[in-house]
Formats: structure tokens, sequence, C-alpha cells
């Protein structure tokens, strides 16, 4: 698992969205679509259960063809290519108190993982 994302309401009642995901970068990714399993981690390592199964999500850097994408979503849960991840992402689109905290993050992971 590399990402894991919540919407919870207002009212901070029980059933929110919560989505796992995992990402892989090169060509060879086919054969993980059925790896991340979040009802599976959720039994071994919360100790409470989310009143609602979380997602998966599955994105990959690669541009698959279009007559995948059916198995890919089925397999995998919600599937991102990477023009379906800039779609959501590019700044543009972002406000732009949203880009700044995400920019700030990212500048911080690169010198953790560059140190």
């Amino acid at each position: 698992m590399d990402i894991v994302g919540w919407i919870p309401f207002l009212d901070q009642r029980y059933g929110k969205l919560i989505v796992f995901s995992q990402s892989k970068c090169g060509t060879n990714w086919e054969n993980k679509l059925t790896q991340l399993k979040p009802v599976t981690f959720c039994k071994t390592w919360f100790a409470d259960m989310p009143a609602v199964d979380p997602v998966s999500a599955f994105f990959v850097c690669d541009t698959p063809i279009d007559k995948k994408w059916f198995i890919f979503s089925s397999e995998a849960g919600i599937f991102f290519d990477r023009f379906r991840i800039m779609s959501l992402l590019y700044p543009g689109d972002l406000n732009g108190e949203l880009f700044l905290k995400l920019k700030t993050w990212c500048d911080i992971v690169q010198q953790q993982i560059f140190i």
C-alpha cells in the first residue's frame, strides 16, 4: 500500500469513503493488480474495523490500451493511468492553498528520499 485517503463527513457519524491505493512504475505491473487487499489489511492491523470496507485504487505511469480498462478496474479497483492522474492533479485545476500544501509535502518527501 502506498497511499491512504479518506473523506469524513461533517456529522462525524460512521461510514466514510476510505481509499487504499498502490502505485507501480514501469511496464510489468499487470501481475500486481490483485495484490492490495484493503479489508485484509484492516483486519490485520486495525484495532477497530471501519464501518464501510475501504475501496482499492491502482496507479500506473503507463498508458494501457482502452479495451483492458474494465479488467484492470475489476481486478484492482479505481484504475489511474498517467493521463487520469494528471487530469486530477494538474496545478491549473488546484486552488492555490491546496497546490502549495502538495508542493510543500512533495519537497519534504524528496529531501528525505535523496538524503
